[in-house]
């Protein structure tokens, strides 16, 4: 069983937090990378992207950082529109991962911007 971890922030809004406003115009696919430094950090944007089907899930799920409900109503029906993931390029210490996501809940319309610093 997957023992996971406690977001550092987490914030429920009725807008984005990190996604830009108008991240559902800008974007026309549902996850693109959006900025790589080729090991440090990799964003990811767009207009929704089903957890399971994200690109950084694996990662995330490894490091016991689910990407699983709505901070609002608790729902799954979230769909991710921001994520960024911060590692280094050698060993890490303490603090030096960071995990971050953001969702929209279908059911309820709010988002949730977590991060995690590992």
């Amino acid at each position: 069983m997957t023992q996971w971890m406690l977001p550092s922030i987490e914030k429920v809004t009725k807008q984005p937090t990190k996604a830009a406003l108008d991240y559902y115009k800008r974007f026309n696919q549902p996850c693109i990378l959006t900025y790589s430094d080729n090991t440090i950090t990799s964003i990811f944007q767009g207009t929704g992207i089903a957890p399971l089907q994200h690109p950084l899930e694996r990662e995330f799920m490894m490091l016991g950082v689910p990407m699983s409900q709505c901070g609002h109503c608790l729902s799954r029906e979230i769909e991710v529109i921001y994520a960024r993931f911060d590692r280094p390029l050698e060993d890490a210490r303490p603090g030096e991962i960071i995990c971050a996501y953001e969702v929209f809940c279908e059911h309820c319309n709010y988002f949730t911007y977590r991060e995690y610093i590992l």
